[in-house]
């Protein structure tokens, strides 16, 4: 199992991006041949990489070492060239695996396009994306899924600059299976409003049902909003009433699972809670709808 995290690294202005690959501990040993073979010159030497051992925790089941690639602008494109035959695309006929790759503030398109050739030749079951979300990066994000078979999606959004935001969730239901979406706090958009993914005062309920619908892909959809009020009662009441009807297996949650109604086969929980801390009253809307097949399933996104 191989993650990679690309991240725009902004404290230090020579430093235009950070590479992280996370390699188990029984594949250190090749990860550091190839490296020495095809990354490490005049372009990056050892200085320019950190080593870190972590042991296993429940999002990583494996003790591993964390290679921490730190790239100045003018070696950025030759050394990723470099390192995607370090991790091992062209030394197998077969199709190279990534577990994860998590990509931060990929805002301009040199940068995308030196994440493509660093990920040339992978399949990858997991694409974390955020902070940030314009049109060019949900086609970007479009594209990772198309080439590299993407099945788990995660977007993790502050500001979100889209024409039309809801024609970008329907184009990511129709590629991928699980769906992970999380909303944060934006100092521009007070943490009141109702609000998610560039949208106020939206119909979510037919939003996420047409997500979910015929002819989508997406059966696995979590949500977490830090905007409380994000999902009016109305809202909500079309969820629980439209999602079962689906014909679907579906699984749906905005927050934790615990059973107390049936509907068509499919357990729906819905909650409303208070929550006090930092002296801050929020409201949160809780809806959960699981497939009674599916009722014991978790998901690590």
């Amino acid at each position: 199992k191989l993650s990679i995290v690309c991240d725009c690294e902004k404290k230090d202005p020579n430093v235009r991006r950070r590479v992280l690959c996370y390699v188990p501990l029984d594949r250190t040993y090749l990860f550091e041949m190839r490296l020495k073979h095809f990354v490490i010159g005049k372009d990056l030497t050892y200085k320019d990489i950190n080593r870190c051992t972590r042991t296993a925790s429940a999002t990583e089941p494996h003790d591993h070492n964390v290679y921490t690639l730190n790239l100045q602008a003018k070696v950025v494109s030759k050394v990723l060239a470099q390192l995607n035959a370090c991790l091992g695309s062209h030394h197998s006929s077969r199709r190279q695996f990534i577990d994860t790759v998590s990509i931060t503030e990929c805002l301009d398109k040199t940068s995308r396009d030196d994440v493509r050739k660093l990920l040339e030749g992978f399949t990858i079951s997991r694409l974390q994306y955020g902070i940030t979300m314009s049109d060019e990066e949900v086609k970007f994000i479009n594209d990772l899924i198309d080439n590299h078979k993407v099945e788990t999606l995660v977007i993790s959004v502050e500001k979100v600059n889209l024409k039309d935001p809801a024609k970008a969730l329907l184009s990511f239901s129709a590629k991928v299976h699980r769906l992970n979406f999380i909303q944060h706090i934006t100092p521009e958009i007070p943490y009141t409003a109702s609000y998610m993914f560039g949208l106020h005062n939206a119909e979510w309920g037919k939003i996420i049902t047409d997500m979910m619908g015929k002819g989508k892909k997406l059966d696995t959809f979590r949500i977490h909003n830090n905007y409380s009020n994000w999902l009016s009662t109305s809202n909500e009441e079309t969820i629980i009433r439209s999602l079962p009807k689906l014909g679907k297996k579906l699984w749906f949650n905005t927050s934790r699972d615990n059973v107390n109604i049936i509907n068509n086969r499919h357990v729906i929980d819905v909650k409303n809670f208070k929550d006090n801390e930092h002296d801050i009253q929020v409201t949160r809307s809780s809806v959960s709808i699981v497939h009674s097949s599916r009722r014991f399933e978790r998901f690590l996104f």
